[in-house]
């Protein structure tokens, strides 16, 4: 079974936009258990639990998560999050696919034509070991 990260913005304007982003990440998470991966969701791991200690705590927690997964799949406004560009470029450095959504996930599955189909679209995010 091939171990999938979550990853896209958690922090927000307001208390809203937080729980948006927790839930956009959860949908996503449920998916992959349903595709049959097993999944890492960090936005679940620390809901809300801003405080407990300084933020960058989970920024390092997180990116150790990342270390151990074959692949990161991509969520909601991910370009505009800071912390997940920092999880793009672990990814990059360590050779683990990332794909934007559960829809290229698909694609990457189906076959490696798929692949470089994504990667000349630039959906995925590939590096070298």
């Amino acid at each position: 079974m091939q171990l999938a990260y979550v990853a896209g913005p958690y922090t927000g304007a307001n208390h809203n936009e937080v729980h948006e982003n927790i839930e956009n990440a959860r949908r996503v998470a449920v998916e992959l258990w349903r595709l049959g991966y097993a999944v890492i969701c960090p936005h679940l791991n620390s809901a809300f639990m801003s405080g407990v200690v300084d933020e960058s705590v989970f920024y390092a927690g997180g990116i150790e998560m990342l270390r151990r997964c074959d692949l990161v799949v991509l969520v909601g406004k991910w370009e505009e999050s800071t912390g997940t560009m920092r999880e793009i470029d672990e990814a990059k450095e360590r050779g683990i696919l990332a794909c934007d959504g559960t829809e290229g996930l698909k694609e990457c599955d189906e076959s490696a034509a798929a692949i470089k189909s994504l990667l000349a679209k630039g959906l995925l995010v590939r590096g070298a070991k």
